[in-house]
């Protein structure tokens, strides 16, 4: 993630203190250990679930062993798809601002679509993009 993208998610984590009580992510290094790293930094208690994947070295040690909870190891598509069923907002962090196909992000993004979860994506520059709000959902 970029600077601007981890100051989005501490901000965001931070205002929503009393309403997050979990917290599931896929292990990799990148934007899933940041948020976890964020998580882990704050100032209340979140049971941190991890889920990983079988491509061992996209893997942070770190996030996995030290979260509350870990699932089964799954292959990406399978994870990232169980990761959007069992959230009720889902937090993305894309590398540019163009959606690609053969992006695990952009995948999650469109299960996410797909599901009518409630989305955030955090774009490089710090800009966000929400879709499906609870109110919207109604």
């Amino acid at each position: 993630t970029t600077d601007k993208q981890h100051r989005f998610l501490s901000k965001w984590f931070l205002d929503r203190e009393e309403e997050i009580h979990e917290f599931h992510h896929g292990c990799c290094i990148g934007g899933d250990e940041e948020a976890w790293e964020i998580v882990h930094g704050l100032r209340f208690e979140i049971v941190t679930h991890a889920h990983p994947s079988n491509l061992h070295q996209f893997l942070s040690e770190s996030a996995l062993q030290l979260s509350c909870v870990k699932h089964p190891v799954q292959p990406p598509l399978e994870r990232n798809r169980d990761i959007v069923r069992i959230s009720d907002v889902i937090l993305a962090c894309p590398y540019d601002f163009l959606e690609r196909q053969r992006s695990g992000t952009w995948m999650t993004v469109r299960e996410a679509r797909r599901c009518r979860k409630h989305l955030m994506i955090i774009y490089p520059d710090g800009s966000a993009r929400e879709e499906n709000k609870p109110e919207e959902l109604l």
